[in-house]
């Protein structure tokens, strides 16, 4: 008896364990399809976040202005480095090429 009782309630769980699995692949078939429904209509997708209600983004705006100095900020920065970079470089080779010059004229 208890070994029926055993029997039936390792079924009970394969069943279960199989059915969780079929309903993965299935969320996983939905996701799947939307990705490629995404990828063939990418402008239908960017009019939808487009239509966001007014006030919606009047809530958010402010995020934005926030945000945007901390970028041309860090812009600048990083504009600032390549120029520092380019300069020092620019130094060097042009240290370089006198040496060089001066080697060859003599």
């Amino acid at each position: 008896m208890l070994h029926l009782l055993h029997c039936i309630s390792a079924g009970f769980l394969l069943l279960l364990l199989l059915l969780l699995f079929l309903l993965l692949l299935l969320l996983l078939y939905f996701d799947f399809e939307a990705l490629e429904s995404e990828k063939a209509s990418p402008a239908a997708s960017e009019e939808k976040l487009v239509e966001l209600p007014s006030a919606v983004a009047q809530q958010f705006s402010h995020r934005f202005v926030i945000t945007q100095p901390r970028q041309q900020q860090q812009q600048q920065q990083q504009q600032q480095q390549q120029n520092n970079t380019f300069n020092t470089l620019h130094e060097y080779l042009s240290k370089d090429f006198h040496m060089l010059h001066k080697q060859v004229s003599t």
